[in-house]
């Protein structure tokens, strides 16, 4: 090569790998931020629910033990009390035992999410036991269940709600007494009772029905099916399953 001879210069761009690119940078930070921003959504969405959740269960709670230490609850219980004494001492005091039976039974679950079938079905027994002694041979509790229950759970306190919701509305005399059934569906427990409405409505603020739905609305796919129909008023409760 002559030594005079000059170089030649050719300029070579190398370009940036396409994910360095400006446009794809940008492309990715808003995929980034977009996600984040759906990320903490869901989760306040998820948090709201929950502390929604979680203040119905107060709710639940407190309306369930108001329900037993009502004024007019305790006026019925105290005059049935005094009624005995007068005619019957064993019963009176056969009263006060499983009043306060039911009591202490009713402060050791409604801190529960769920409790077997059994446990419930024996708080409705005693919230009966207490009521038959007011209305006698007025009304009558029939519990039909054949099939074994032991993997069965309910939120507490639904059927003794439920029973009280039927004497509360419905006319109930010893010539045409009030019967409530409960039995086993489907998966679920059901409780029947004739309708028979009060000449004046009692007072009510639907409270125990709403509750008792919305709660099962965020723990089972089945809900909570209410049919007042036919002469009957019938409430599907879905049972929870454990292993």
């Amino acid at each position: 090569m002559d030594g005079d001879a000059q170089w030649n210069t050719i300029p070579i761009t190398v370009a940036p790998p396409w994910w360095r690119l400006p446009w794809v940078i940008l492309l990715f930070v808003g995929a980034m931020v977009t996600v984040v921003v759906l990320v903490v959504r869901d989760r306040e969405r998820r948090m709201r629910i929950r502390e929604g959740l979680e203040q119905e269960k107060v709710r639940f709670q407190l309306e369930a033990l108001r329900s037993q230490v009502d004024p007019h609850f305790l006026f019925n219980s105290f005059n049935t009390l005094a009624a005995l004494i007068e005619t019957d001492p064993p019963r009176a005091l056969e009263h006060v035992d499983e009043l306060s039976t039911f009591f202490r039974s009713i402060l050791l679950v409604r801190d529960k999410d769920l409790i077997p079938l059994e446990e419930e079905l024996e708080l409705l027994q005693r919230y009966f036991s207490l009521e038959k002694h007011r209305f006698g041979a007025a009304i009558d509790l029939l519990v039909r269940i054949d099939e074994e229950i032991g993997a069965y759970r309910i939120v507490p306190l639904t059927l003794q709600l439920l029973m009280e919701n039927a004497l509360k509305h419905n006319v109930a005399t010893v010539k045409e007494p009030l019967h409530v059934l409960v039995t086993i569906e489907a998966g679920c427990v059901v409780v029947r009772n004739a309708i028979r409405p009060r000449a004046s409505a009692a007072r009510s603020t639907g409270f125990g029905l709403e509750s008792i739905i919305k709660r099962y609305s965020a723990i089972s796919a089945k809900p909570v099916v209410v049919a007042p129909g036919g002469g009957e008023f019938t409430v599907r409760i879905p049972l929870i399953t454990t292993p």
